[in-house]
């Protein structure tokens, strides 16, 4: 067997490596939209289901205990979680724009910006910065702790197109001034 060991073959390695890594990141991203779409239909149904028979809480805590019965190597079915999948259609039934958002979010963040902002343009904002800046959770919760939507808001002064080449300073202008969010 001839030996491959040149520099293409290390090209072709690294090529073959970096679409692994990406189609992963993919997959992992597909499973979690579903997994928000799934949640949202959960929340749906319970509510479309109390308002019909005019079920109260208990509802949440009967379905949570059949549910972790059949799906026992599953998590998330906890009565606090399917609280949250309620909570969740009902923060963004009534916002097309939210709504359509939200699925590109984890569910961490998405309970994350559900608990601790409730203004709907703050809501867009977060949500949209994390999509376009691919913002951690601990990210997340450090911009919504320092007011991040209120400074975006604000006309920022920097000195950014006299000390940096014209790209990055649009990229630092853009990463301090996400009005364009």
């Amino acid at each position: 067997m001839k030996n491959i060991a040149g520099k293409e073959y290390v090209n072709f390695l690294n090529e073959i490596k970096s679409r692994i890594v990406t189609t992963r990141i993919q997959a992992i991203r597909s499973v979690s939209k579903e997994l928000i779409c799934l949640y949202w239909d959960i929340g749906k149904s319970i509510v479309e289901r109390q308002n019909k028979f005019g079920w109260g809480k208990g509802v949440v805590e009967q379905l949570s205990s059949d549910l972790n019965r059949e799906y026992h190597n599953y998590e998330g079915f906890s009565p606090d979680n399917l609280w949250r999948m309620r909570m969740f259609y009902l923060a963004y039934k009534d916002d097309q724009k939210l709504a359509q958002l939200v699925p590109e979010l984890p569910w961490g963040h998405n309970i994350l910006i559900m608990q601790k902002v409730k203004n709907t343009k703050e809501k867009e904002y977060y949500i949209t910065a994390s999509i376009k800046f691919g913002w951690s959770r601990n990210v997340l919760l450090n911009q919504i702790k320092a007011d991040a939507y209120a400074l975006s808001i604000r006309q920022k002064t920097h000195n950014f197109p006299r000390v940096l080449p014209k790209h990055l300073a649009e990229q630092a202008d853009e990463s301090i001034n996400c009005q364009n969010i």
